[in-house]
């Protein structure tokens, strides 16, 4: 193979990873308590518990923990496969808790993760919700 065909053959490769990474996407959530309501310690442990199912060890920055802090006011950005069910099913259970619950708020988009990591660092998350197409807002 001459210095041509394998500049080709690597520039192809690098044509499917860029396909590829348009099957992406990334779901944002929000979440925030309204203060009209008290939002009880357990409920703050379902919250995180059903954030953290999303969590592992390469996105372990987004694990949530049942305290005020950890819950209230922040967002989280997490990487799915677009045609794996995992996200819709995610998103099902937030939304599904959050109009169980009377002091929480949650919020929720998605982007494509080709635009989300054009982004800028800072506020990135923030910046994806606001361009984002929006899921739902409870």
């Amino acid at each position: 193979m001459d210095r041509q065909q394998a500049c080709h053959r690597h520039l192809d490769g690098f044509k499917d990873k860029r396909k590829d990474f348009k099957m992406f996407k990334r779901a944002i959530i929000f979440t925030s308590f309204n203060g009209l309501e008290t939002v009880s310690q357990t409920e703050k442990r379902q919250l995180a518990k059903i954030i953290n199912s999303e969590v592992s060890i390469i996105n372990e920055h987004l694990e949530a923990k049942a305290t005020n802090a950890s819950l209230d006011g922040q967002y989280r950005a997490f990487l799915f496969n677009d045609e794996s069910p995992a996200m819709t099913e995610f998103l099902a259970k937030l939304k599904a808790f959050a109009e169980s619950t009377a002091g929480i708020n949650i919020d929720a988009w998605e982007i494509e993760e080709s635009e989300y990591v054009r982004l800028p660092v800072e506020q990135k998350d923030f910046l994806a919700a606001a361009n984002g197409k929006e899921i739902f807002k409870i």
